[in-house]
C-alpha cells in the first residue's frame, strides 16, 4: 500500500511538470484489503487532503468462495466494510469493480453480488465478464480440467440481469461494462473511448498521442535500470490509417453513443466500402440500433461485441 508520503511525492511531481485543472478527476485504485482494519480513517482523510477525489475499489465478488478462487486477499465482509468506511469518510465519487461469468456461478449467485453492491449505493459500477488470462489461477485450472467456463446462456442471463437491475436502480449504461448515475461517469475512461491522448507513467503503463501507442517495460527492475541509464524504457507503435480505423470502431462501439458513419466515410474512405458491406448485414438484426449516421450496439449486441467488432474490421489496406 502506498503511504500518504509516497502519494504526495507522485502528485507533487505531476503538478510541477504539468498544468492540472483545479477540478481534475484524481482516481486511486485500491482493493478492500488495502482499505481494511489496518488502515485507519486517518489514511482515507489523508487521501482526500492530498486531492484524491475518486476511489475505485476492486471488490470483484461478494461471495467468499469466489474470492478465494480468484486468490483475492479480502472476504465478502471486508469488502462491504471497506466500501462503507470509504463512504463514511466523505468520498462521494466511488466505483466498485465486479466480475460476472465466474466458473460455477449462477444467475442467483451473481444477483447476490449485484444486489449487495447496489445496497451500498455507489454512484458508479464497473462489471466485467471473466476472461481467462494466461498464467492466472483460473487459466491454469481450466487447462488442467479442474474448472469449466459457465455456459453462454448463463453468462447472457447474468448480463441481462445486470443491465435490467442497473436501469431500475437509476444508473445509465454508458459503456459495455460501466454504469453510472447522472453526472458520475468516469472521466479518464471516457477519454480512452473517444480517442483523447493519455500518458502512462511507470512499469507496463500505456500511452497514446493520437498517432502512436507506446508501452513501458513491465519488469520493475529493468524499467528502473533503463531510466537510470537514460536508455529507451518503452516500445512504440506508429498507428497506420487502418489501425486508427479499427481503434475508432473498437472504442466507440463500446459506448452508448456508438459510431458516426459520416465520420468514418469522410476520414477513412479507403476502408469504408468493405466496412459498410459487413455493417449492412447487421442493420436488420437485434444487435444494432440507430438511424441516419449514428448507430450503436443494442444490449444483446454489447454482449456479443467482440464478435461483431471483429466482423467489422477490414483486411484490405
Amino acid at each position: 500500500v502506498l503511504t500518504l508520503a509516497d502519494i504526495r511525492r507522485i502528485l507533487d511531481e505531476i503538478m510541477s511538470v504539468f498544468s492540472v485543472s483545479t477540478d481534475a478527476e484524481i482516481t486511486l485504485e485500491a482493493n478492500p484489503d488495502d482499505l481494511g482494519d489496518d488502515l485507519s480513517p486517518a489514511y482515507l482523510f489523508g487521501l482526500r487532503d492530498l486531492g484524491i477525489n475518486r476511489l475505485s475499489i476492486g471488490v470483484q465478488s461478494f461471495h467468499d468462495h469466489e474470492l478465494k478462487a480468484m486468490n483475492r486477499l479480502h472476504d465478502a465482509r471486508e469488502a462491504v466494510r471497506s466500501v462503507e468506511e470509504v463512504l463514511r469518510c466523505g468520498f462521494e465519487n466511488v466505483t466498485l469493480d465486479l466480475i460476472y461469468g465466474l466458473p460455477n456461478s449462477t444467475l442467483e449467485s451473481w444477483s447476490h453480488s449485484l444486489e449487495t453492491a447496489l445496497a451500498l449505493s455507489p454512484p458508479h459500477l464497473s462489471c466485467y465478464h471473466l476472461t481467462f488470462e494466461e498464467k492466472t489461477a483460473f487459466a491454469n485450472f481450466r487447462k488442467k480440467g479442474k474448472l469449466h467456463e459457465v455456459s453462454d446462456a448463463i453468462s447472457w442471463a447474468q448480463y441481462q440481469r445486470l443491465c435490467d437491475r442497473m436501469g431500475e436502480a437509476g444508473y445509465e449504461h454508458y459503456e459495455i461494462s460501466n454504469f453510472a448515475r447522472k453526472g458520475w461517469q468516469s472521466r479518464h475512461n471516457h477519454a480512452y473511448w473517444i480517442g483523447i491522448p493519455y500518458l502512462g507513467i511507470g512499469p507496463a503503463a500505456h500511452s497514446f498521442d493520437g498517432e502512436s501507442r507506446q508501452w513501458n517495460i513491465a519488469n520493475n527492475r529493468k524499467y528502473r535500470e533503463a531510466i537510470s541509464r537514460g536508455t529507451v524504457f518503452y516500445e512504440k507503435e506508429i498507428l497506420s490509417d487502418k489501425d486508427r480505423f479499427h481503434d475508432y470502431l473498437l472504442t466507440r462501439l463500446r459506448t452508448a453513443k456508438g459510431i458516426d458513419l459520416r465520420y468514418l466515410k469522410n476520414n477513412f474512405p479507403t476502408f469504408y466500402p468493405d466496412f459498410y458491406r459487413e455493417f449492412a448485414r447487421y442493420l436488420d438484426t437485434d444487435l444494432l440500433e440507430g438511424k441516419g449516421n449514428r448507430y450503436r450496439l443494442t444490449e444483446k449486441g454489447m454482449f456479443q461485441s467482440d464478435v461483431i467488432i471483429g466482423d467489422l474490421f477490414v483486411d484490405s489496406g
